[in-house]
């Protein structure tokens, strides 16, 4: 596995200049799975396998974890190699506002909400679905398939 360094002018070009940095994604985009920089690697285990219920694929690899649902590689990986202890950003900082997880359903999202709830972790309905951050400050939005 390599660690590559972003290229964000070529990225940054995608954009036109109607879009701005404000830009989404186009509806229907699918992401095959995110790497987000967190502050504490324990913490971000115990949220999203112990509390949105992934499974850990990798542990052994330094400074990083890598979760996923149903036997996939991974789908989401969390490292802190940027990141290790840093507070969660100020709010209006560049950078990734949400993800959105999908859940295979109503009743699979009832659990994790849940779960959730009884780990004390603020949850805000909103029109795309529950939105609650993890223990870095990194949001997402889960909802049923």
């Amino acid at each position: 596995m390599a660690t590559l360094p972003l290229d964000l002018d070529d990225v940054l070009g995608e954009l036109s200049s109607e879009a701005g940095f404000q830009a989404l994604a186009p509806a229907g985009t699918t992401m095959g799975h995110v790497h987000l920089q967190v502050a504490d690697v324990a913490d971000s285990e115990a949220f999203y396998s112990g509390v949105l219920g992934f499974d850990v694929m990798v542990r052994a690899y330094p400074g990083a974890l890598f979760v996923s649902a149903g036997g996939y590689h991974h789908h989401i990986g969390l490292n802190i190699w940027n990141s290790r202890g840093a507070a969660p950003p100020p709010p209006g900082s560049v950078g990734l506002r949400t993800f959105e997880v999908v859940v295979p359903g109503p009743d699979e999202l009832q659990r994790v909400l849940a779960r959730a709830d009884a780990a004390g972790i603020a949850i805000e309905s909103t029109n795309s679905g529950a939105l609650m951050r993890d223990p870095s400050g990194n949001g997402l939005i889960l909802r049923a398939a």
